[in-house]
């Protein structure tokens, strides 16, 4: 049985979470509005070939961070976490991506 991408983007949004489900600050409206902007942000990391756990976590601390900044509508969190996508799909500087590779290597 396959699972839904809307399904795989809310396990993966718990997991971001590291707590169980129940135990979340937020009303289900903010909740339901976060994981649809994670949810759409997930579909373009992975159109982008850049869907890692550390892109995914990094969206999830974003919105979690806008939800505790006060933002309640799907509009504020598709707009952080796009500006999160934007971040992470854009090039890096030749002597910060230089930096990086090295220190893949060397962990």
């Amino acid at each position: 049985m396959a699972i839904k991408v809307t399904e795989t983007i809310f396990f993966n949004f718990v997991e971001i979470l590291d707590r169980p489900f129940g135990m979340l600050e937020f009303d289900n409206s903010t909740l339901a509005n976060m994981m649809a902007a994670l949810d759409d942000a997930c579909k373009k990391l992975l159109s982008g070939g850049i869907d890692t756990s550390e892109n995914r976590k990094r969206i999830g601390d974003a919105l979690i961070a806008a939800a505790n900044a006060g933002k309640r509508t799907l509009i504020q969190f598709t707009e952080v976490a796009q500006r999160e996508v934007k971040l992470v799909s854009s090039p890096k500087p030749a002597g910060v991506q230089s930096a990086l590779n090295w220190i893949r290597r060397h962990l």
